[in-house]
């Protein structure tokens, strides 16, 4: 999949953007295409608007998921469609302290009966949600999990 990014021109311009602006991008796909222009690599095929630049992002969200980064497009406000564009590792909380590594005397709250790794994925698609509604006889209507955020490619 880095290969898909690397042979893409707009996947190239976008790592070394996104490897300079640690924060990543929040914005219309016309600001996104001023932005990556000065990573533009010369000689290659390049997007012309705004709309083949979101076709070659749709492309390519599956690659940039793998190298740690998600590309979605927000709900529309006023007309106008603006995209996150970030960095999945900055979503990661801080893993707690083991008890030993806490020191002497010191304990952790222990967490709420019910709660296993499969709960933190609940209400995202392809996590098993609906799987584990069946196996305790309750239906989940399709599409129940998909969260209403915007469209992520």
């Amino acid at each position: 999949m880095l290969r898909t990014i690397d042979a893409s021109p707009v996947g190239a311009a976008l790592a070394a953007y996104l490897a300079d602006v640690p924060g990543g991008f929040i914005g219309t796909l016309s600001e996104l295409l001023d932005r990556l222009e000065r990573y533009r690599p010369l000689g290659e095929a390049w997007p012309r608007s705004a709309k083949g630049l979101g076709d070659a992002l749709r492309r390519l969200a599956p690659a940039l998921r793998l190298i740690g980064f998600e590309c979605k497009a927000l709900p529309k406000t006023g007309g106008v469609i603006r995209w996150h564009i970030f960095s999945t590792s900055e979503l990661c909380e801080p893993r707690p302290a083991s008890p030993a590594s806490l020191g002497p005397g010191v304990t952790t709250t222990p967490k709420p009966a019910g709660l296993s790794a499969a709960a933190g994925h609940a209400g995202h698609s392809r996590h098993g949600v609906g799987s584990q509604a069946m196996e305790k006889g309750v239906s989940v209507p399709y599409g129940a999990d998909a969260a209403d955020e915007g469209e992520v490619f």
